[in-house]
């Protein structure tokens, strides 16, 4: 296990190097011009007449600094690891309190720069993504290292290339379940404890897990067991929420910082009467989660919610057998999604920005993906095809029904493209003979690496892509 763990590290970091020269490349204006400038244009921000504009020009890729890193989320992060949330007449002092202190406290105890912390942020998603493969995935060592390779390189695993959160969200999520796996308690607390004070979004696992254990308890019925299994689990998460709200009071002065900052955030429960974005780049990325991500966790959660009497061994073994907590944190996984796909279609009338970031960027989706592919080949042969085939077609009926974004063939779509080739290839693969599956899986990776250069750039030139 040590050899194929260094095995996925280094496939990882070749993946960084491949990156890297990609992007130093493509900021070469003869380069660009005769290559990706010839299919793509880039953004940059202008002011006219007072007002900024961002705006597609054909040019080469920015230089990599970090200034330029600091942008969006980041740029809030940072202020808080200068100032945590004092209240004073800049630097995000309004919305400040929205955002959690762990990952901007662990960037100033570093004592990284902001491409230094970028670096690290990369190292944990690898880290956790490879021991992710090694307690979830039965297959292969070969199978394992194709699995990772393409899971390293997915569209939008940009977000772990730069100072945001979502690195020590798949990494304390990733140390939570090898914790329940192995009965390890204290690494179990440790890591949701750290979970709960990183972002808000973790309120949404605590209530994915009452979901599944609420579930359980109508199989087994036994109260006190699901009373003391419950809190022996959410304790660690009250107790980070508790600790984040006392480091907002030290420095703010008001217990009440998280609240006073979302009612600078839009956002309104009801229903959305059009479909709209921030960018076609975007857009696609996010109806491509929505339809192959989102919607199938739904529908699972719907129909094991309905056939319960089907499930009820199901949950039953899985909320009481340590040996099942795969199967556990699978059903936490997919209740998460679809509970975030239930909350921005109440909240976000309509605009589904930055969608695939709480998704498929998410440490739910790697274990969603894992589990699901794991247990593919020992299930129906039609499952793939099923998983594959309904999505595809509801996507297609929606983007054609949707004004939003057109020309779903343009470059602006390369992303979603090339995730629903990825996700088929990783559906079909095993049908596939061994020198087949790694020249396909190379043409992917690369495929896909260029693409994500061309996200991190158009984050380095603040584009609209996400926030």
């Amino acid at each position: 296990m040590r050899l194929l763990s260094g095995n996925l590290l280094k496939a990882g970091l070749l993946n960084l190097i491949l990156f890297t020269g990609i992007f130093y490349l493509l900021q070469n204006e003869s380069v660009y011009q005769n290559t990706l400038g010839q299919i793509s244009s880039n953004y940059i921000r202008l002011k006219v007449d007072g007002v900024t504009e961002i705006q597609q020009i054909k040019k080469p890729y920015v230089s990599i600094s970090n200034g330029r890193l600091q942008n969006w989320d980041a740029d809030i992060y940072y202020c808080i690891k200068e100032k945590l949330y004092v209240k004073d007449d800049g630097c995000y002092s309004e919305v400040r309190g929205a955002f959690f202190p762990l990952f901007p406290l662990l960037w100033k105890v570093s004592q990284l720069n902001s491409i230094g912390i970028s670096i690290l942020n990369y190292f944990l998603f690898i880290l956790s993504l490879a021991i992710l493969v090694q307690l979830l995935y039965k297959g292969g060592a070969k199978e394992k290292l194709l699995i990772y390779a393409l899971l390293v390189v997915l569209p939008g695993t940009v977000i772990f290339y730069i100072p945001y959160t979502e690195s020590l969200f798949l990494f304390t999520m990733t140390l939570a379940f090898a914790g329940h796996s192995q009965n390890n308690y204290r690494l179990y607390f440790i890591a949701v404890f750290g979970m709960a004070m990183l972002r808000p979004a973790t309120l949404f696992i605590l209530l994915a897990i009452f979901t599944v254990d609420s579930l359980c308890f109508l199989s087994h019925r036994n109260l006190s067991f699901a009373v003391r299994n419950f809190l022996k689990k959410s304790i660690p998460f009250f107790l980070g929420l508790v600790v984040a709200i006392l480091i907002q009071y030290a420095s703010s002065g008001s217990f009440t910082t998280m609240i006073d900052a979302q009612k600078y955030w839009a956002g309104s429960i009801g229903l959305f009467h059009h479909i709209s974005d921030w960018s076609k780049e975007g857009f696609g990325m996010n109806a491509f989660s929505v339809f192959f991500i989102a919607i199938p966790s739904l529908a699972f959660v719907i129909y094991s919610i309905l056939k319960r009497k089907i499930f009820s061994r199901y949950y039953s073994e899985t909320i009481q057998r340590n040996e099942n907590a795969d199967s556990y944190f699978f059903l936490i996984s997919i209740f998460y999604l679809a509970g975030i796909l239930i909350f921005i279609f109440l909240t976000a009338g309509g605009n589904l920005h930055s969608f695939f970031r709480f998704t498929m960027s998410s440490p739910a989706f790697y274990i969603v993906a894992l589990f699901t592919l794991n247990h593919l080949p020992v299930a129906n042969k039609r499952l793939g095809s099923i998983l594959f085939i309904i999505p595809l077609i509801l996507l297609t009926v929606f983007l054609t029904q949707t004004g939003y974004g057109d020309g779903r063939f343009t470059f602006s779509f390369v992303g979603m493209h090339l995730s629903i080739i990825t996700f088929m290839f990783l559906y079909f693969y095993n049908h596939l003979k061994r020198s087949v599956q790694w020249v396909l899986a190379s043409i992917l990776i690369l495929l896909c690496v260029i693409w994500n250069t061309y996200l991190f750039n158009i984050f380095l030139c603040e584009g609209w892509i996400f926030t």
